[in-house]
């Protein structure tokens, strides 16, 4: 019923507002609209500079992003198609301040840090303002499931962003906006094949008709991967002896699959993503909907989990959003509904020593109703006034323990534990959350600008959140502008995490009794992880051509979640009845601090034949966390502190272009300490990572692209979460990474 409630208020509300705007526009035709953006209000040289573009995701109002109250950067769809970017995750590996570590989970394929804040659940992916990333924020991989050939541009703003986007932005927000073609017709198809049986196309039509127009596009990927046994034919943990006799030497000691398993390496990989856009006048509305689907096994040693090609992990995300849009004079409306949807897919599995190489089926799902209404009033050139509101209705099925069949989802949510006969435990989340912001905009001065902003939520599982935002940006000459900002945020305990589940049970007399060495258990009054951020920025430009930019910041955690022992607080060291030697639950515990910055060369220049574009990021990142609270402290983990980006796009003639980039990390850190000292990390060394795209245009509507990714071939590692020199784990000592690999196809445009 609440659900109908709001549908009902939302056509309300949106025909109210048309109509209300309609009949100002009535009584006001002599009246001008007011249509000065922040550009035309500076009026400064800086202004028409390559280097800048309008955006939106920094305050929700148009603005330059060299303007914007935030550290952005934008990527282009010239950029996206020089630089042959396939998906999302190429994206941000080419970005300073961020790391990307590839096959190094189970659960979500990559891990992507942001200025040493560890996971893509840190911050928020939007499709054109519209949330694309879990609504329940359930970790997912970045790979080809977000695909980036149907962008107009990407913006990346960093730091802090709940003071607009509420829960989940507290590292960042991503905003993928889409391409809206001028032509009556656009289509564009890009297959391509690759190395280790890769098969990709994608797909972008766009039609208009009249007032309303139509936009289509998708992806498609698969990937075999290689045999990591003969890339790594030195290393013991891809023996392959257990896959060919079924008995695994496991750390527990030899345990014998009990279903056949295939004797052949297999570590296959599949996404894709559809996203559909029909506008017509005011009114848009959105579908996007994607999956991706790797092995269970990476990251595992091959005799402490089974590669074969049906053990894997799949998430899906359905999001379709309603959106009506509307400018009066110097006021702009705009109302939104959203309902978006996160699945597990039900035959997601697991066959490793935890279950005694057996198979352990998993299964959540989430879903979110969002309505959302946003005013934004420019009072006159020096003031502007942005606020909103809003409701959100959540339910949720955190992911189950191991189970013994996959979920029929035809059926009740049931199941049994993995290895038992008992009862598997499902628990249903239910919860609501209002929020409303409001932020302001002063330019007293064409060269001034300061911002103050502010959002409250209340949730109905972990009650109010305040989120201020204040900064300025000074415009101290038409080269140098200057920004220094603060911000909050705040990370939702999201149903995972507050109520996953996992362990075993094991019986000695033929099931009538039970009992188990260890389950990690909800606990259902987790609290959000806060976060502060200080910002300061500087960009100078030297030249129309040469810009420099240093960026520096200084954020604090507080209230991290961790595992920690019960103690019988919660559980008695029982679950479902029956005795457990040890149990976990998360709680919020400890603070964090990190620090660093960017220094960013841009070099963009226009000869006779040929057009260059280049870039140098040399950051630095470095913190201490209070792991256990109590005041003791060790540096952060899963860093390298020093890293370098850098690239080249050159382009002679419009016809033939080659786009170098080079990744340059030193040593990383991992989560285990070494025994020397208890309060420094162990090491990775570091590596240097050269990916390649080239490109020649046929006509104006063919062309043909090769990418080499890994070109120096590099046998390189990345950080893992449980790896450890010093004790044995089931995991690779550094997850060992991709050998060259090569992509080619066709584009063609319509």
């Amino acid at each position: 019923m609440k659900r109908i409630y709001t549908l009902v208020s939302l056509v309300f509300l949106l025909v109210t507002t048309k109509n209300l705007v309609g009949q100002n526009q009535k009584n006001d035709d002599k009246t001008l609209v007011f249509k000065e953006s922040l550009e035309e209000l500076m009026r400064l040289p800086v202004a028409k500079s390559l280097f800048d573009v309008k955006i939106t995701t920094a305050s929700l109002n148009e603005e330059l992003s060299g303007q914007a109250l935030a550290m952005t950067r934008v990527i282009t769809a010239e950029q996206i198609r020089l630089r042959g970017y396939q998906s999302l995750k190429d994206v941000l590996q080419d970005l300073p301040d961020f790391k990307v570590d590839e096959l190094i989970d189970e659960q979500t394929y990559n891990a992507i840090t942001t200025r040493g804040i560890v996971g893509q659940e840190k911050f928020i992916i939007l499709l054109d303002g519209v949330r694309i990333s879990s609504p329940t924020n359930e970790t997912m991989p970045i790979v080809e499931n977000y695909p980036v050939n149907f962008a107009k541009q990407i913006e990346i703003v960093y730091g802090s962003a709940s003071a607009i986007y509420g829960a989940d932005a507290l590292s960042g927000v991503i905003n993928i906006i889409t391409k809206k073609p001028n032509k009556d017709f656009t289509l564009e198809f890009a297959p391509s094949i690759g190395s280790y049986g890769l098969y990709s196309g994608d797909l972008f039509l766009h039609k208009k008709m009249g007032k309303a127009s139509l936009t289509l596009a998708g992806k498609y990927f698969q990937e075999q991967q290689p045999d990591m046994s003969q890339i790594y034919p030195d290393e013991p943990g891809f023996d392959l002896a257990g896959h060919q006799t079924g008995v695994f030497n496991t750390i527990f000691g030899p345990q014998n699959a009990p279903s056949p398993v295939s004797p052949d390496f297999s570590s296959p990989r599949q996404a894709y993503a559809i996203y559909g856009a029909l506008t017509i006048e005011d009114f848009k509305l959105n579908i996007f909907t994607n999956y991706a689907r790797h092995s269970t096994s990476i990251n595992a040693t091959t005799s402490n989990a089974v590669y074969n090609d049906d053990v894997f992990y799949g998430q899906s995300i359905l999001m379709s959003s309603l959106n009506y849009s509307k400018k009066l004079r110097n006021v702009s409306f705009s109302s939104s509904i959203m309902g978006s949807i996160y699945e597990l897919d039900p035959r997601s599995n697991y066959r490793n020593t935890f279950v005694g190489m057996g198979t352990g089926y998993k299964y959540a799902i989430g879903n979110e109703i969002k309505i959302n209404q946003v005013i934004n009033w420019q009072f006159n050139r020096q003031l502007n006034l942005i606020g909103g509101f809003t409701l959100e209705f959540f339910n949720s099925t955190p992911k189950s323990a191991d189970l013994a069949s996959p979920i029929d989802k035809k059926q009740s949510i049931e199941g049994k534990i993995a290895g038992t006969s008992l009862d598997a435990e499902f628990f249903q989340v239910n919860y609501n959350n209002l929020g409303g912001f409001i932020q302001l905009q002063y330019t007293p001065t064409p060269a001034l600008n300061f911002t103050f902003g502010n959002r409250y939520d209340y949730n109905t599982r972990f009650g109010s959140t305040f989120n201020p935002r204040l900064g300025v940006v000074i415009q101290a000459s038409p080269k140098l502008t200057l920004k220094a900002m603060y911000g909050s945020s705040f990370l939702a305990p999201s149903p995972l995490r507050t109520f996953e589940h996992y362990g075993t049970f094991f019986t000695n007399d033929g099931g009538q009794n039970y009992q188990s060495f260890f389950w990690h258990l909800p606990n259902p009054d987790l609290k959000p992880i806060r976060s502060q951020n200080l910002e300061a920025g500087i960009r100078y430009f030297i030249n129309e051509a040469f810009s420099i930019n240093l960026h520096g910041y200084y954020l604090w955690l507080s209230d991290l979640i961790n595992n920690k022992p019960d103690n019988g607080n919660i559980y008695n060291n029982t679950f479902l009845g029956w005795p457990v030697d040890f149990i976990e639950v998360p709680v919020n515990e400890g603070s964090q601090i990190n620090y660093g910055g960017t220094l960013q060369l841009d070099y963009r220049k226009t000869f006779k034949t040929i057009d260059l574009n280049s870039y140098l990021a040399l950051s630095y990142i470095d913190g201490q966390v209070d792991i256990q609270g109590n005041g003791e402290r060790v540096e952060i983990g899963l860093i390298s502190p020093l890293q370098i980006k850098a690239g080249v796009d050159i382009t002679w003639k419009k016809k033939v272009s080659f786009s170098p980039r080079l990744i340059w990390l030193n040593n990383q850190r991992l989560n285990s300490f070494t025994q020397e000292d208890p309060n420094t990390r162990q090491t990775l060394s570091g590596y240097s990572l050269l990916n390649l795209s080239f490109r020649y245009q046929f006509t104006s509507s063919s062309a043909a692209f090769l990418n080499v990714y890994n070109a120096l071939n590099q046998r390189y590692r990345a950080s893992n979460f449980f790896a450890d020199q010093d004790n044995v784990t089931h995991v690779f000592f550094g997850a060992p990474q991709l050998p060259i690999r090569l992509q080619g196809g066709i584009q063609i445009t319509l």
